[in-house]
């Protein structure tokens, strides 16, 4: 397995020339401390090839990258004329001019002076990909993804490596000046793995099995395991203890536990502006940084580290998880609160699906009329039901934004936030114009019923089309045609009041008024007549008509009506993703997780999808009615 892997120091040594600076010691063979890792001079070789094959030379910067801050505004210059010389591979660090004026100072002066008076207090340390094998007595090579071989030559694995990134001028190492793991409590009491703790648990297994020559290979067997258990721990331990920057966190340090996730999780939702989201801490407040965080990406190349994430937990997909995970917590707190456009709800009567994306039929039954008398030990006389069927096809819609990379690297957090939101406002207004579409379509008679082959409003269905303006006495000439309508294959007259007045706009006030939506004595407003209101009351079995504003209505006069769908449901919904029914889920996020393909790998870009899967149509022209008003 391939990992990213920096160095510790090696000590500044060197002459200067102008600019330039003469055998600056790179790397050098021997264990690099505190990482159980070893170089050879196989691994000098490999560094020095992988130098000489960038004719530029290798970018060396004023310190590595870290989650905060990128390389740009470090760049320092070039090592090049790599070459290996005894246990050290050597090479030439020519500053460039662009050093002297950079953003955050002039790195050249600094560095070629320090150099001069203190080369002992700073240092080169390598970034580079590398595999871990071991080096068997027979000469081969094996990975150390497993156990350790009974013929390794070397105590730890050996360094292969595979890419060489930069050299970077860097303060002493994050441990200390030896390398070694420091025993010490960090804040929130987690303690690291030292040197010492590892040697007393060899000598306590050294002490149980040398006893005799006969547990000998017992005991190479016991402390290889040993080696790997600690390998592991280490490793754990280095996960949950986040080092800020290229020096130690100076008496505060990180502490990434079981909950690391959970609270990157908070962090992800303040920055896309869910609501109630924790505020994270100072440094973790830019996208940028969060990104490096939880993809170790210091370097902005476009792949996942997990040498450098802040925790365990993180794999490639998770930075995609969080991002979509906080948007939709956005959508859900904006569904909630886009209430004119999901006016639809009110009147649509959702339907439960198998799950599947087959075409929904939408049902009325009817035709049964009075029940027949039953004599005393006669058989019941079978009933006749009648039925109408209309389908609907489920139809996909849906689009995607990208979170780009330059949005994340500048900390665009403004459009980051409107990202989640636009997409969530323009799949419920998409919901809203299909259905408002049912009334206006084919000059507002609606969509043809299968049936009968008639339109929706048409004289045959109980003359539930009209050109009466909204008025009082057109309120009540509406609500009778309703009242008025036959069931399904009976002269039986259903007698459903309707319960919601559905207006453009420029009528609501209007309807708020004549249904007595406001205050004062009663009666009906700007007229003499000061009676009881009858539309402001609710009574058994006639509710209080509710004025609904339909926002993609533009027609300022016509309006429309439509019974309860709990007790008569007339217009219907099914939704792919929400197969239980009963209610209208709040469109969903998406967002492609695989960075080895898509947009996310050829245009650095994370594209945040919206999709929305539902079908709708009318299941019978009962209980409905429209009023195009010339």
């Amino acid at each position: 397995m391939t990992e990213k892997f920096r160095t510790n120091t090696i000590p500044f040594a060197g002459v200067i020339e102008g600019d330039v600076i003469l055998g600056v010691s790179v790397a050098t063979t021997g264990e690099a401390q505190g990482h159980r890792l070893e170089f050879d001079r196989t691994s000098l070789d490999q560094l020095q090839a992988l130098g000489f094959s960038k004719p530029a030379g290798i970018k060396s910067r004023f310190t590595h990258p870290d989650w905060f801050h990128d390389g740009l505004g470090k760049y320092l210059g070039r090592v090049r004329n790599f070459r290996v010389d005894g246990n050290k591979l050597l090479g030439d660090l020519h500053i460039s001019p662009t050093a002297r004026s950079s953003p955050a100072g002039n790195f050249a002066e600094y560095v070629l002076s320090l150099a001069s008076e203190d080369p002992g207090s700073f240092g080169v340390s390598v970034v580079v990909d590398l595999e871990r094998v071991w080096v068997t007595t027979d000469g081969h090579e094996v990975s150390a993804a497993g156990v350790k071989p009974a013929n390794a030559t070397g105590k730890y694995p050996v360094a292969r490596i595979t890419a060489f990134y930069a050299a970077d001028l860097v303060d002493e190492p994050a441990l200390n000046p030896e390398g070694l793991f420091t025993e010490r409590a960090n804040p929130d009491g987690l303690f690291q793995i030292t040197d010492d703790v590892i040697r007393n648990l060899f000598n306590q297994e050294e002490e149980k099995y040398l006893k005799g020559a006969e547990m000998e290979e017992e005991l190479s067997k016991r402390i290889t395991e040993m080696e790997l258990s600690v390998m592991q721990l280490q490793k754990t331990i280095e996960d949950k203890v986040v080092q800020i920057g290229g020096q130690p966190p100076r008496g505060q340090s990180l502490s990434m536990g079981a909950t690391g996730l959970e609270q990157f999780q908070s962090y992800f939702d303040w920055l896309f502006g869910a609501p109630g989201a924790k505020l994270p801490p100072p440094e973790l407040r830019r996208s940028d940084a969060l990104y490096r965080a939880v993809t170790g990406d210091v370097e902005f190349q476009g792949k996942f580290d997990p040498s450098h994430v802040a925790f365990a937990a993180a794999t490639t997909t998770t930075l995609a998880d969080l991002a979509v995970n906080a948007m939709n917590k956005v959508v859900l707190d904006l569904y909630s609160n886009l209430t004119a456009y999901r006016w639809y709800e009110q009147i649509v009567s959702v339907q439960a699906t198998d799950g599947s994306l087959q075409d929904m039929q939408w049902l009325q039954m009817g035709g049964l009329g009075n029940l027949p008398v039953v004599a005393e030990g006669a058989a019941y006389t079978e009933l006749t039901v009648a039925d109408t069927k209309e389908t609907s096809s489920f139809v996909k819609y849906g689009g995607y934004v990208g979170i780009t990379d330059k949005m994340i690297r500048n900390s665009k957090i403004d459009e980051m936030q409107a990202i989640a939101k636009g997409l969530a406002i323009a799949a419920i207004r998409t919901r809203s114009a299909y259905l408002a579409a049912i009334f206006t379509t084919a000059s507002g008679t609606g969509p043809t019923l299968a049936q009968d082959s008639t339109v929706l409003f048409h004289a045959n269905h109980g003359s539930n089309v009209q050109t009466t303006a909204f008025s009082i006495a057109a309120w009540a000439a509406a609500r009778l045609e309703c009242a008025k309508m036959a069931e399904l294959n009976s002269a039986k007259r259903q007698v459903l009041w309707p319960k919601y007045c559905l207006v453009p706009v420029d009528l609501y006030d209007t309807a708020l008024i004549a249904f007595g939506y406001g205050s004062g004595p009663g009666g009906y407003p700007g007229t003499p007549n000061n009676d009881v209101h009858i539309y402001a009351v609710d009574r058994p079995g006639d509710t209080r008509p509710i004025p609904i504003c339909v926002p993609d209505w533009t027609d300022a006069s016509d309006w429309a009506y439509i019974v309860d769908p709990r007790i008569f449901p007339v217009i219907c919904m099914a939704y792919g993703d929400n197969p239980g029914g009963t209610s209208h889920p709040a469109p969903q996020l998406y967002s492609v997780t695989d960075p080895s393909s898509g947009l996310l790998f050829t245009n650095d870009t994370l594209p945040v999808k919206v999709r929305d899967y539902f079908a709708y149509g009318v299941a019978t022209w009962r209980g409905i009615g429209k009023r195009n008003v010339a």
